[in-house]
């Protein structure tokens, strides 16, 4: 045999290939087209669910018309509810005895303000009395509203008290006045009282009590702000879907003028300047770059709109500042030297309580289009990059919310194609935080549902999907904080009622808890085994609201048993979202409670738990050096009298 031969032998022919069968191949197009079908029928399952979401909204918003042509319940229509009615439906209001439409201009803007405390000011005529009286009719088909509407003399009282009745019964069929209380009572239980307070002893009548809207006609009249201060104590709802909020109107020239200005009218310098220094530190340690994108929200004043240019000037390319009026476009154009981008922020109608309840911050969504081409599109300096859209409520699985989504992305597709360069999308509110053990939320659908909503939006408008960035501020930190108490003392007040007093406050280490209402997680740190009791949970302070209890928190609070022979600590968790900030750090606290103790709790490679002192408790000198009366030995918080020089005569 010859070598080659041999040599042929050795080599082992190839395997043949092996073929998809047709079988095989029959399975394999099966799987294909029950996939896209499956996505077909997920993609009209969710357009199902949003066109019921909608109609479910329009049903309700007829209901309410119905009902307020009817004469039943209530006779308020909200703006709202007559932009969704139909063309014959608009005709038939058009038609109707209207009680009551804001005037175009300072009464309408002081009807939509969404700020806790608001002041309408001016000279006479211009509807501030009037617009006093209506206001507080928003929420007065619910049944825990209750208004404080004051002047300083019960003969100025009267006026008010006679256009009430002019309106309110017309309002709310059923409405009746009591003059003995001087206070209405809708068919709902709510009530809106009339008072007066002329000095310090008058506005003590209305110590302890509980108010969701709080008004004062012609403030100004008052010499100081003690009143007014005095009164915002009795704000607190125990209804979460009523917020509370202060009102106030006057006219100029009278004695009280000077202080209303610097609380109402006078600016503040806001502390979001300060961004761009700790983003100029976080650069400097090399936690983030130039590519780092940052996004500047909010209502800008000078330094802020200085700090912001020189970021940009001094390269930081993906700084972007996020247009919240007319005029910050100009104020950066002046203060940047090349080309930078720019986003711009929708004004979103906030929950539908009025009929006018659009966001302090933005711009309205039929201007955002008309902005940007009289503004941007033809300005080489400027590039619009993106559109930021932000909840107040956050994000969740209301009709309200998907309604202003959509809005949003109307308003993003109808951009987009004019816009070349707008390709994000920033979305703001942010997820809710767990405040009870039983809170129940489906955060990975709300996920899948935007994005959903999104893609269907884009795909009807035939424009790509844009980037999307989230600002979820208050979700992201609010499990990094907590705050422990114990238990010093109890209390029985009355044959019901036991009050377990902290070794701290609430107003002063949780004031959300006293300002909004706002719930936390809520456990006995030991104990757990003991025999429990109702009780109620009081600070230190000498404030009646310094308090955290059932009726204000809805669900009753048991801990174990009060035993003076055994300490008792309780702990409040997910309060990462803003108790320090609020409350003020290392500052002057109410009634001078001391900063509490820090303790910082970490965990390290290995699993381990780690703990350290951030800070010591406040001190008295502290305290006194804050408030000048000992220098500080160990920084320059104050200079020794001793050691200032007198000026030169030279």
């Amino acid at each position: 045999m010859s070598d080659l031969k041999k040599e042929s032998l050795e080599i082992e022919p190839p395997k043949p290939k092996k073929l998809k069968t047709i079988k095989q191949k029959a399975k394999q197009s099966v799987k294909g087209i029950l996939e896209r079908s499956r996505q077909k029928v997920a993609t009209a399952e969710q357009s199902l669910r949003s066109a019921k979401r909608h109609a479910e909204n329009v049903k309700s918003k007829f209901k309410t018309i119905n009902k307020a042509l009817n004469g039943k319940e209530q006779q308020l229509i909200t703006q709202d509810a007559i932009d969704s009615a139909s063309t014959s439906v608009k005709a038939h209001l058009d038609t109707q005895n209207v009680i009551f439409k804001p005037n175009t201009g300072p009464q309408r803007d002081f009807l939509a303000a969404s700020e806790r405390e608001v002041f309408y000011g001016g000279a006479r005529g211009g509807g501030k009395s009037y617009a006093m009286l209506v206001d507080p009719l928003r929420y007065c088909d619910r049944q825990h509203h209750r208004a404080l509407l004051l002047r300083r003399t019960m003969p100025e009282l009267r006026d008010l008290i006679t256009h009430s009745q002019r309106l309110y019964n017309r309002a709310f069929p059923g409405a009746k006045w009591r003059e003995q209380e001087k206070e209405w009572r809708f068919p709902s239980g709510a009530k809106i009282e009339f008072g007066y307070a002329e000095n310090m002893t008058d506005a003590l009548r209305y110590q302890g009590q509980s108010y969701t809207w709080i008004g004062i006609d012609e403030l100004p009249q008052y010499p100081s702000p003690d009143i007014y201060n005095f009164l915002r104590s009795s704000l607190r709802s125990v209804d979460t879907e009523i917020p509370v909020y202060m009102r106030a109107t006057g006219n100029p020239g009278n004695i009280g003028s000077q202080w209303v200005r610097e609380m109402f009218v006078d600016p503040a310098v806001p502390n979001s300047a300060f961004d761009i220094n700790i983003v100029q530190k976080l650069k400097e340690s090399g936690k983030i770059s130039d590519k780092t994108f940052v996004l500047c929200n909010g209502f800008k004043r000078d330094q802020y709109i200085k700090n912001i240019s020189d970021l940009i000037n001094g390269g930081h390319q993906n700084c972007v500042p996020i247009i919240d009026n007319y005029e910050e476009l100009d104020l950066l154009t002046a203060g940047i030297n090349g080309d930078f981008k720019v986003g711009i922020r929708i004004a979103s109608e906030e929950e539908p309580k009025f009929e006018f309840y659009t966001s302090r911050l933005g711009i309205g969504y039929k201007n955002i289009v008309p902005f940007y081409e009289d503004q941007i599109k033809n300005n080489d300096q400027v590039e619009l990059k993106m559109l930021h859209f932000f909840i107040n409520t956050g994000i969740r699985d209301n009709a309200y919310y998907w309604n202003e989504l959509i809005k949003c992305l109307k308003v993003y597709t109808r951009l987009k194609k004019i816009c070349p360069t707008l390709d994000s999308l920033n979305i703001g509110g942010g997820f809710p935080i767990k405040n009870s053990l039983a809170f129940d939320y489906d955060y990975a659908y709300m996920v899948d549902e935007i994005l959903n909503q999104i893609e269907i939006t884009c795909d009807e408008a035939d424009v790509p999907v844009p980037h999307i960035f989230t600002e979820f501020g208050s979700f992201t930190v609010g499990e990094s904080g907590g705050a422990i108490y114990e238990v010093l003392y109890q209390k029985q007040q009355n044959d019901r009622e036991k009050w377990n007093m902290i070794n701290s406050s609430f107003i002063t280490t949780m004031p959300d808890s006293w300002a909004i209402s706002k719930r936390f997680i809520m456990l006995s740190i030991n104990r757990w085994n003991d025999e429990y009791e109702r009780i109620l949970l009081g600070g230190l302070t000498c404030d009646s609201d310094d308090y955290y209890n059932s009726e204000q928190h809805m669900n009753a609070i048991y801990l174990p048993k009060y035993r003076k022979d055994k300490p008792l600590y309780i702990g409040f968790f997910n309060t990462g979202a803003y108790q320090e900030t609020i409350g003020g750090f290392g500052g002057l606290q109410h009634c001078l409670i001391p900063h509490p103790k820090h303790i910082l709790i970490n965990r390290d490679e290995d699993g381990n738990i780690t703990t350290s002192v951030f800070a010591k408790q406040q001190t008295a000198g502290e305290f006194l050096s804050i408030l000048g009366y000992e220098s500080k030995k160990d920084s320059d918080v104050l200079v020794e009298a001793e050691n200032l020089q007198e000026p030169s005569k030279n």
